[in-house]
């Protein structure tokens, strides 16, 4: 409830629209997993708001875009390894890459 209430008093009279994106990949030469995503919201027209909601959209795009990224990163370590295929170190997560 806390957070529709921040988003409510974010919101007023909704005549000003921020947007932020952010686009996270892990890849090699063109190969591997990446996830981009946009949010935007509208807010009053001041300043303050202005600002709060940038950073609300800036916060939840890279929360979705982190969590998009590892599910797209999963999938595919997975199909490489149905293929029998070892991925390059560079794909590796990093606490995998050197053994």
């Amino acid at each position: 409830m806390e957070v529709q209430d921040e988003y409510s008093r974010l919101a007023g009279d909704g005549k000003a629209r921020v947007s932020a994106s952010t686009d996270m990949s892990i890849k090699d030469f063109g190969t591997g997993a990446s996830a981009m995503c946009s949010v935007s919201i509208t807010v009053n027209q001041d300043q303050g708001s202005i600002e709060r909601g940038l950073q609300v959209c800036w916060w939840l795009a890279k929360k979705y875009a982190t969590q998009f990224r590892q599910e797209a990163e999963q999938e595919m370590l997975n199909i490489l390894a149905s293929r029998g295929a070892t991925p390059s170190p560079a794909l590796m997560p990093p606490g995998q890459r050197y053994g």
